[in-house]
């Protein structure tokens, strides 16, 4: 039987507020001012909207997988673009035309980022809000494991395929990061349904 539950309105508002407080683990913290104050926010608030779209068009039934709708912006636009871009960019056009094109390039980027990392984690607290700190401190034990392997790959890389393509390899991943995202959405709910992850219909599960 699937999962279902109607949050109250209290945990919908407070969402942005969890976001902005958790975002400092999502991997931005070295570039932290300027996502932080704008994309963190930004992407809450695009997340409570579509939550609660959702959960109107289905007559007040409401899915935790809704909440990760609000990444296609980020994961299927700003970070694959901004990352192809920005090889391309590097690779082609030099001077400060290509300088301040790179770091607009960055900054969409970090803002991509925040847009998808803090619907994951505001999904995986929805699932399993009685172990919320331990789901967050595995998301970004796993996310920093992977990041710190890919990093290791990227100097050979550049130094073998140039940087153009490195960043379209890297922007290839990224789109399917996003098609994994989709398929979450799909089947969300019976992945939930074959383990036990702590999710329950009352809202409150401690």
């Amino acid at each position: 039987m699937v999962s279902r539950t109607r949050p109250s309105s209290e945990h919908v508002s407070s969402q942005t507020d969890w976001e902005t407080s958790v975002s400092v683990y999502h991997g931005n913290q070295c570039l932290s001012t300027p996502f932080l104050t704008v994309g963190a926010p930004v992407a809450g608030r695009l997340s409570d909207i579509i939550v609660r779209k959702w959960r109107e068009k289905r007559k007040g039934v409401w899915f935790p997988e809704d909440r990760l709708r609000a990444t296609w912006i980020g994961g299927l636009v700003m970070v694959p673009l901004s990352i192809g871009a920005s090889g391309l960019i590097t690779t082609y056009i030099g001077g400060p035309v290509g300088l301040c094109l790179n770091l607009l390039c960055l900054y969409t980027n970090g803002m991509g980022v925040d847009f998808v990392f803090n619907p994951i984690g505001s999904y995986n607290v929805d699932v399993a809000r009685s172990r919320s700190a331990e789901t967050t401190a595995a998301s970004a034990a796993v996310r920093s494991f992977l990041l710190s392997a890919a990093t290791s790959l990227i100097i050979p890389s550049i130094e073998n395929i140039g940087v153009a393509w490195t960043n379209i390899i890297a922007a290839t991943l990224a789109i399917i990061g996003q098609g994994i995202i989709l398929l979450t959405i799909r089947y969300g709910d019976r992945m939930r349904a074959s383990v036990d992850v702590g999710f329950s219909i009352t809202g409150n599960d401690s």
